[in-house]
């Protein structure tokens, strides 16, 4: 089954580190900016088959096309920070309500992903904070360190739980309470 995923995230956060660790498994200590990429990862998550398509948005406000290709065609979201830096933690909340606008949902499926757990001394964004901010969106919370592959594929899993839900429910578009959505079982 084809699974387009759309990854978003302020600049410098690591979500091409993220990404080239779940598919490739190697880390690059170099940072270089991205406008956008895309990758490929054949993968069998509760025994089914997924061809992930996990298509990177650049950061950079100018790149508003990009960011409404990859939400348009994305099934689900990875919304990554940096947990060195509290400011990117603030930049979920307009990621998140950019997804949704543009879908004209109230909820969709999402992770959202603290990034960098290995710096320990560096961390700005507590644990707790993050939780809250998931908490407030009613999406899971995961952190992770793309340097040392902790939680990498966790997170991926854990996004195609949400994509495909146990069950054969289906989630079905409803307008109204903010946070809501109504199941359909098929």
């Amino acid at each position: 089954m084809n699974c387009p995923i759309g990854i978003f995230g302020d600049t410098g956060v690591g979500k091409s580190r993220i990404c080239n660790r779940f598919v490739s498994n190697c880390y690059e200590e170099d940072y270089m900016p991205t406008i956008f990429c895309s990758y490929i990862k054949p993968i069998v998550h509760q025994k089914n088959f997924y061809s992930l398509e996990i298509n990177e948005s650049a950061s950079d406000e100018g790149f508003v096309t990009d960011y409404t290709d990859v939400i348009e065609k994305s099934l689900g979201f990875l919304c990554i920070f940096d947990l060195t830096q509290e400011t990117s933690l603030h930049k979920i909340s307009e990621f998140r309500y950019r997804i949704l606008n543009q879908k004209n949902l109230t909820k969709v499926p999402m992770i959202i992903v603290g990034n960098k757990s290995d710096l320990t001394s560096e961390r700005k964004v507590l644990s707790e904070t993050g939780q809250m901010l998931a908490d407030k969106c009613c999406v899971p919370y995961i952190e992770v360190s793309a340097k040392f592959g902790t939680n990498i594929s966790k997170c991926f899993e854990m996004l195609l739980d949400e994509i495909h839900p146990k069950n054969n429910l289906i989630p079905v578009k409803r307008k109204g309470c903010l946070g809501c959505i109504q199941w359909l079982v098929t």
